[in-house]
């Protein structure tokens, strides 16, 4: 089915709210495949049931194309038809940077792609690599945050945070979790206890090469590599990695 210019689809006690009129493109029949098309662990014996799909087509090679939605679970239709979408407003949506604001629960969600900072009229948010974060009351003097890395790959991550009710800018050194829990939430709160950042002068340092070498981590990090005639750097799964 193609569904033009909707501003809101209900499925099995599911709400899709569209701010923006989105034309939609929706299937509801039966399906048919098997598990270990996604995961050679799982039984290749064909299986069905009934699907329900629902997407945005951008069409060939779309450049730029943006699209915006609210998901409502656990709602009655009244509740999905009646809804105000304006309590959510999505203020940044771009290749870097997402962020969007729960106006009644005065909460900013933040997706960041690379390192990079966030300003408003209250504050100024800063994080030195990819994340996603929440922020709650940034507007007062105690601002409740909590932040993910969904990569997994991150050890830690450097957030910075000034605002007009804190008298200093504020740096928070945060260890991410680690395997088991590598990608979960931690929480944190920003206010005065919160270390001050301190700015340090970077000092230029310059040496001459007396040997080149690179370094392998897993079973080769205590072999050296100074003889090759060749220098090899790359980042790769354990015991593959190369620094120079």
């Amino acid at each position: 089915h193609n569904l033009a210019n909707s501003s809101w689809v209900y499925h099995n006690k599911v709400g899709y709210v569209f701010p923006q009129p989105t034309t939609l493109k929706i299937s509801n029949k039966t399906e048919s495949g098997n598990w270990k098309a996604i995961n050679s662990s799982y039984s290749d014996d064909t299986v069905s049931a009934d699907v329900f799909k629902m997407w945005i087509d951008h069409g060939t090679q779309p450049v730029e194309a943006k699209y915006e939605y609210i998901i409502l679970p656990g709602k009655s239709l009244e509740e999905v038809r009646d809804y105000d979408s304006s309590n959510i407003q999505v203020l940044i949506n771009s290749d870097s940077l997402q962020v969007v604001r729960n106006v009644s629960q005065n909460i900013l969600s933040f997706v960041f792609y690379k390192a990079a900072s966030y300003t408003n009229d209250d504050f100024r948010l800063k994080v030195n690599g990819a994340c996603a974060m929440m922020l709650k009351d940034g507007n007062t003097s105690t601002v409740s945050a909590w932040i993910s890395d969904p990569s997994q790959l991150r050890k830690d991550i450097a957030v910075r945070f000034k605002s007009t009710l804190l008298a200093h800018e504020k740096e928070i050194q945060l260890n991410l979790p680690a395997v088991p829990y590598a990608g979960s939430t931690l929480a944190f709160v920003i206010d005065e206890n919160s270390e001050n950042y301190i700015f340090v002068p970077t000092e230029e340092i310059k040496k001459k090469a007396t040997d080149d070498t690179h370094v392998v981590n897993g079973s080769s990090a205590a072999a050296n590599y100074g003889a090759n005639p060749t220098l090899k750097k790359k980042k790769d799964n354990a015991g593959y990695n190369r620094e120079v």
